[in-house]
């Protein structure tokens, strides 16, 4: 099973069952399903609801309210950047979107960036936020910011190079987090956003 099968599983069965927790049958399907490498000891493990880190439980209530739904991994090692979240997930750095937060005359803008690229922020007239105004504005702790499900909306520019890959990772709410989703579903829960090159 490839991972782009495994999320799609895995949000069918969740969709098929709204608000039901992730039991021991799924989670083992789901690691049957894993490549190798996702499958060694302590290295990543698909959790239900109830076991989740409350912030990743409430954002993904959050996500399945807007009709996007989610199975979040927990990671025994921190995925603060995109390449420990590649590394522990065995997927390219390019597949780990990076959410990050810009000022622009003062106002909040999220890019969500893949991994493996840089924002190009003097072209796209962009600063980026203070550590104490990310969290201000989204909720969330640089390290964990998921790419959407914030307290308010925010005007939101997509890399247009995330369709390079038919699933993604994202953080799901803390460093530990993550989910994986649909380029295309994760484009469509936003759809206010704009979807250019940002690098």
């Amino acid at each position: 099973m490839s991972a782009r099968d495994l999320v799609v599983s895995l949000q069918a069965a969740a969709a098929a069952r709204p608000g039901r927790v992730l039991g021991d049958e799924d989670r083992m399907t789901a690691v049957r399903g894993l490549p190798t490498a996702w499958r060694r000891p302590g290295r990543a493990q698909w959790i239900g609801l109830s076991d989740m880190h409350p912030t990743a439980a409430r954002l993904a209530e959050r996500l399945r309210q807007r009709g996007l739904e989610i199975g979040v991994t927990t990671l025994s090692d921190s995925a603060r950047t995109a390449a420990l979240a590649a590394a522990a997930l065995n997927v390219e750095v390019g597949q780990i979107v990076k959410s990050l937060l810009f000022l622009r005359d003062g106002e909040p803008v999220m890019v969500l960036c893949a991994g493996d690229r840089r924002v190009a922020a003097e072209r796209l007239g962009l600063s980026p936020a203070s550590a104490d105004r990310v969290r201000e504005v989204t909720g969330f702790s640089i390290g964990g910011i998921p790419p959407l499900g914030y307290d308010r909306e925010l005007n939101t520019i997509i890399d247009e190079s995330l369709r390079r890959f038919d699933v993604v990772w994202a953080a799901a709410g803390t460093p530990h987090d993550v989910f994986g989703v649909r380029t295309e579903a994760l484009i469509e829960a936003i759809p206010d956003a704009t979807v250019v090159r940002v690098s």
